[in-house]
């Protein structure tokens, strides 16, 4: 099996940024349990989960859309990163906005460098992918 980058992904990919999704949205659990404890951490946590899917979705699943729209400046990957890294800028600021709306608080109490760590996977997630995928201990569902 040959490796894909996202550039040469031409096809709708849904169960890879379903799993990277619960992936981040857990790993955002426990971030906010360590950074606001006592703030309903569960419920911002469980809210976090299917905005990491979605941020997923739309990160693994440009080059699809660059194929179907024929879009010609996608071939230069500056852009293709940069508007990934556009879309996990946009991830981090949606979680670190979840928790700055948390009842009773009036600061934000998710560390920033938290934050930023989940858009960085959601951004890279197309490119580390594949490389997961080729592992072994991964179920064969989980390759497609």
């Amino acid at each position: 099996m040959a490796i894909t980058t996202p550039e040469t992904v031409t096809h709708f990919v849904y169960i890879a940024p379903i799993a990277v999704g619960i992936a981040c949205g857990f790993l955002e659990l426990i971030f906010v349990h360590e950074d606001e404890p006592g703030m309903g951490w569960l419920t911002h946590g469980m809210h976090a989960i299917p905005f990491c899917v979605f941020f997923s979705f739309i990160s693994m699943n440009l080059s699809f859309v660059y194929t179907k729209l024929n879009l010609g400046f996608t071939s230069n990957p500056t852009y293709d990163l940069g508007i990934r890294a556009v879309i996990g800028l946009l991830a981090a600021f949606k979680i670190k906005a979840a928790a700055a709306v948390t009842k009773g608080h009036g600061s934000i109490g998710e560390k920033l460098g938290h934050s930023l760590a989940i858009g960085a996977i959601i951004a890279v997630a197309p490119y580390i992918w594949p490389f997961i995928a080729k592992m072994k201990s991964v179920p064969s569902f989980l390759k497609k």
